[in-house]
């Protein structure tokens, strides 16, 4: 059999930790013919370079495609944003012929044409579960949150079992206690509002329905009624690599109708505490399911029917109260973890193409199921 890795927004950090030992296990992998990866030099953050790819010259199946400017001088952007508009690329594909094609890309229309079976690699995470960052799973689309295959439900069921056994012991303080620890009012309509990674490598923010931060939160002042304070966290990752600047003096400026929300595991303390969580490709959401804390969804594609998600700001009273809205259904709720959890993880260093295949499909044995949840288990704090 033959593999494509088509990896236009992959971080050398996930070249390195996630690709790399998957591409060792199949050159080592009797049912493997060739190993293909179509991936770009480093770019605004995404790439490789010759310390990433001169490690593996030893795999003898492993065939590198560099998308370099020899395939043209807009090559680097237009793989990343639209990769159809490289001359021969989707050629090549198709003269590869691959029977299973693993995609890291932001460009979700290009993957559509490739023949075969074809899945995206997506992390793993979903607080309030521990997860290690290296584990992946094979998405036919991103961004369906929520959204699970129908199927016998035994299974399921008994994942979910298990994986609920492992959960977080439930928080001691209440409401009151976890806004006073955020240092949140109790008589004020509380809405949580994370925000997305908006540095130069995140390719996905083309999907973000929400838009910028500043955009965002200037149409939820607007929207919501001004007794209405809006929690807000930035993402980890903006705090270590982007200029945050300009976008806390808008929050200082904007007096008590906002409130930045600094403290460690902030996002998980709103998510049991706030009226409601404004979600749109944050993975946050499975934290707001998981408390029962309602969810208003301004993404491009629908949540689960189970989440019960508010679509779209018109959906979202102007002032939104915990009680009067509706949460997630907690018997569904407790399926999609175990579903996830459960079946789903890949962890690459543990795999070969017969697991690849399984899990591509869907189709987990009681192995696969076992090891994942030996795994999570493991990964949960004492």
């Amino acid at each position: 059999m033959k593999v494509l890795f088509y990896l236009p927004v992959i971080t050398p950090w996930w070249f390195v930790h996630i690709i790399t030992p998957v591409l060792r296990a199949l050159d080592g992998d009797g049912a493997v013919a060739q190993v293909h990866v179509i991936v770009a030099p480093l770019w605004r953050g995404t790439g490789i370079t010759s310390q990433h790819w001169q490690p593996l010259a030893g795999l003898t199946k492993l065939r590198l495609h560099l998308i370099d400017l020899a395939w043209g001088v807009t090559a680097c952007a237009d793989f990343r944003e639209d990769g159809a508009r490289i001359s021969g690329l989707v050629d090549l594909i198709d003269t590869i012929a691959p029977d299973l094609t693993l995609v890291r890309s932001a460009d979700l229309a290009t993957p559509a044409r490739f023949a075969g079976c074809t899945r995206f690699i997506t992390e793993a995470a979903a607080g309030p579960f521990v997860t290690d960052p290296r584990w992946i799973v094979l998405e036919h689309r991103p961004f369906h949150h929520g959204h699970r295959p129908d199927g016998p439900l035994a299974m399921v069921d008994g994942c979910a079992d298990a994986v609920v056994q492992m959960a977080p012991p439930a928080p001691q303080p209440g409401i009151a206690a976890t806004r006073a620890g955020l240092g949140l009012p109790m008589d004020r309509p509380v809405l949580a509002v994370p925000l997305h990674y908006e540095h130069e490598e995140n390719f996905y923010l083309r999907h973000a329905a929400s838009g910028p931060a500043p955009g965002l939160i200037a149409r939820l002042l607007d929207h919501f009624d001004a007794r209405v304070l809006l929690a807000i966290t930035d993402h980890p990752l903006n705090r270590l690599h982007v200029d945050r600047g300009d976008l806390y003096r808008m929050l200082d400026a904007l007096g008590d109708r906002v409130q930045l929300c600094t403290q460690d595991d902030a996002t998980a303390g709103l998510a049991r505490c706030a009226d409601a969580m404004v979600c749109d490709l944050s993975k946050c959401w499975s934290l707001a399911a998981w408390y029962g804390t309602p969810i208003m969804h301004l993404g491009h594609w629908p949540m689960a029917d189970w989440v019960h998600a508010l679509p779209g700001l018109s959906a979202c009273p102007p002032l939104p109260r915990r009680a009067d809205l509706p949460a997630a259904d907690p018997a569904e709720c407790r399926r999609w973890f175990g579903w996830h959890l459960g079946t789903r993880l890949l962890r690459p260093d543990h795999c070969d193409l017969a697991m690849l295949l399984r899990l591509a499909d869907g189709t987990p044995d009681e192995a696969d199921i076992a090891a994942n949840l030996a795994a999570l288990r493991a990964a949960q704090p004492a």
